[in-house]
């Protein structure tokens, strides 16, 4: 327990990222250059495992990624990345992996990076209030300066880097322009047990299942019109995925990289999950870890669904051509 209010430390943070903005750390140089690293972006649908994926990949390939500490540091990730580091020399992270929701614990644990995000790809002045960028949108991201800061990112790990955004999904494209060396990992779940668990955290963390919760798909207002809020969350699943099918085509057209994970299939056999994920970043490109934690199998988590919520379900998805696992 601390005496402090969360509040007053949230505070602290802030303010010490201000002070730190043009702080510049003496880092040494890369044993790699930061362009030939590859960068691992691992997108979704929300509630499809796209957190239980990155915690398999960091703890089995060596891969740096941003930590909860450094992720408190959006307009100097460097200046994070550096402190976790810090950390991670100094007071090691003893704990085993938790998470809950997208939120992994503990100093070690990695983040979203959402603020960071927000502000490079300039989510908040989209007309819309898609997070799926437009044209005239994507125009306006600094590529540069992206490409500048993540491969000051990469010099600090200076290993592949791992990075963890549902958002980076829908904008998979333009990211791949940002850094050419990028391999998409898109994590997939039962529409229908994907769908629920959205309308779950509508209700546990929304403030109920009539409001939205997360990502919003270019059709976003459409699925927001529909009549119930099962028919809504249908509506968001099939439309991120329908987006995130259009980044695909767009990337592999491209030449860049993009692999699927079936969320049962990661489970069933975490390291033959991540050693596809090293396949497709090419030979000896990420390595696996020497002191990786032996996971033979995980649990994958069937919620249990009211009868008559799985039917509505199904009927939705049903109309909307999508596919589901259900009998």
């Amino acid at each position: 327990m601390s005496r402090f209010d969360r509040v007053i430390l949230d505070r602290f943070l802030a303010d010490l990222g201000r002070r730190v903005e043009g702080l510049t750390p003496e880092i040494p140089p890369p044993g790699v250059p930061a362009r030939e690293r590859p960068i691992v972006w691992v997108v979704g649908t929300p509630r499809s495992g796209t957190t239980l994926a990155a915690t398999v990949l960091r703890l089995t390939l060596d891969l740096g990624y941003v930590t909860n500490v450094a992720a408190r540091f959006p307009t100097n990730p460097v200046v994070g990345m550096m402190l976790a580091e810090t950390l991670r020399v100094h007071a090691p992270d003893s704990g085993g992996p938790e998470f809950d929701i997208g939120r992994t614990r503990g100093l070690d644990g990695d983040h979203e990076f959402g603020m960071f995000w927000t502000r490079w790809l300039r989510l908040d002045e989209t007309p819309d209030g898609s997070h799926r960028l437009g044209d005239a949108q994507r125009d306006a991201v600094d590529i540069e300066g992206l490409r500048a800061t993540l491969h000051a990112m990469i010099g600090v790990v200076d290993h592949p880097l791992l990075l963890r955004n549902v958002i980076c999904g829908l904008n998979a494209s333009l990211l791949a322009r940002v850094h050419e060396r990028s391999v998409f990992v898109e994590v997939r779940r039962d529409p229908i047990d994907t769908a629920w668990s959205i309308l779950r955290c509508r209700r546990e963390r929304a403030g109920g299942e009539g409001r939205w919760w997360s990502l919003r798909p270019s059709n976003w207002r459409r699925c927001a019109e529909a009549p119930t809020p099962i028919e809504q969350v249908a509506r968001q699943v099939a439309g991120i995925r329908a987006d995130l099918a259009e980044e695909r085509a767009r990337v592999e057209a491209a030449g860049g990289r993009w692999l699927t994970l079936e969320y049962a299939a990661l489970c069933a056999d975490p390291c033959a999950s991540a050693r596809r994920v090293a396949d497709a970043a090419g030979a000896g490109a990420i390595e696996t870890r020497t002191d990786a934690p032996a996971v033979d199998t995980l649990t994958a988590r069937r919620p249990a669904i009211d009868p008559s919520d799985r039917a509505a379900l199904r009927s939705a998805f049903d109309a909307l051509g999508v596919t589901t696992d259900d009998p």
